[in-house]
């Protein structure tokens, strides 16, 4: 059995909609991210763009359950979300579909426009397949549906070694013109 690991978030925001919790919350499976040579957790600090307070508090249990040595903050607005991303030191964006006062579709321009090469992730219950493919299009690294978050590590794992990639290239570019 793992041990517990205190997890650090912050949200302030209240909750404006009652909280659901699904049946199943975290499935695991063999492409859960496996221990650090010295079995430490993985670093991981995850900016979550999310309305919902359980949303969030779901997505929280899901990955400090998956071996992440988790950082967490939660915003509900573009605002919000300037200010943690001026704060830097995010390796993830996660975001919901649909908010109140904002979209994924926005937080994803939001986070394009600090030229800040982050994987962006959508996580949302209610999401066509039509605007899924629209978001990835426009830069989104992958979408999960709340229903399926048993998918949602792998994709958090992909995103993170392709950013990497990505960061290596660049490097290796910048060598060669130098």
């Amino acid at each position: 059995d793992r041990e517990r690991r205190p997890v650090i978030c912050r949200s302030t925001l209240p909750d404006p909609r009652p909280a659901v919790m699904p049946t199943t919350i975290f499935a695991p499976s063999a492409e859960a991210p496996q221990a650090s040579p010295d079995g430490a957790p993985h670093p991981l600090a995850v900016l979550v763009v999310e309305d919902s307070e359980a949303d969030f508090d779901l997505l929280v249990m899901l990955l400090a359950g998956a071996n992440f040595d988790l950082r967490a903050e939660r915003v509900d607005d573009e605002a919000g979300m300037r200010a943690a991303l001026a704060r830097g030191g995010w390796d993830l964006v996660i975001s919901d579909h649909r908010l109140p006062r904002f979209s994924a579709h926005a937080a994803l321009a939001t986070l394009q426009s600090t030229g800040t090469d982050v994987p962006f992730l959508i996580v949302s219950g209610a999401i066509g397949e039509d605007v899924a493919v629209d978001a990835m299009l426009a830069g989104a690294d992958d979408y999960v549906m709340k229903s399926r978050l048993a998918r949602l590590v792998p994709a958090i794992e992909r995103s993170l070694r392709n950013a990497e990639a990505r960061r290596r290239r660049r490097e290796v570019e910048a060598k060669l013109r130098d």
